[in-house]
């Protein structure tokens, strides 16, 4: 593989004895790095998510796998344009991050594009109950209030949130 991608630069030809040595040896660094970086370069998306992945799934480190999973959600939004597993990845991310606001941001865009209501009433909740100034509460809660009230019909939710905001 190392022949084929350095010294021929046929990053094809390099490909296949890298995938056998992950066959044989799946948690094999080099190999998967060496992939990694071939399906980055060939825009093999799919490919790219699956190594992802299995660096996630081997990452001892909580940060270096949160960083893997952030980076597999990325890719599933902008190059696989697979919303619903970003969605479901940017959760499983804000339930591990310290700091919530890039899967907050991501979880926001990514419900609005895809009508996915539920998502974004956990989004505006979270937003509202974090908020660090009373002025960003009361427009994340009128958010809240009108989501219920136009896309999810909740009415009992939507009275509930007017009198959270009126207090």
């Amino acid at each position: 593989a190392g022949l084929w991608s350095e010294q021929f630069g046929n990053l094809n030809q390099a490909t296949e004895p890298l995938e056998r040595v992950i066959r044989v040896q799946p948690d094999h660094v080099e190999a998967l790095a060496a992939l990694k970086d071939i399906y980055t370069k060939k825009r093999k998306w799919d490919a790219l998510y699956e190594i992802l992945g299995r660096e996630a799934g081997l990452a001892s480190d909580p940060e270096a796998r949160l960083g893997k999973k952030i980076e597999m959600a990325e890719l599933c939004t902008e190059r696989l344009h697979q919303n619903d597993r970003a969605i479901t990845l940017w959760k499983e991310i804000l339930d591990e991050t310290p700091d919530p606001a890039q899967a907050l941001d991501a979880l926001e865009k990514l419900a609005e594009r895809e009508k996915d209501w539920d998502t974004l009433a956990e989004v505006l909740e979270s937003r509202a109950e974090s908020a660090p100034t009373e002025p960003e509460q009361v427009e994340q809660l009128h958010r809240l209030g009108v989501l219920y009230m136009e896309r999810l019909d909740r009415p009992a939710k939507a009275v509930a949130v007017w009198v959270r905001l009126l207090e």
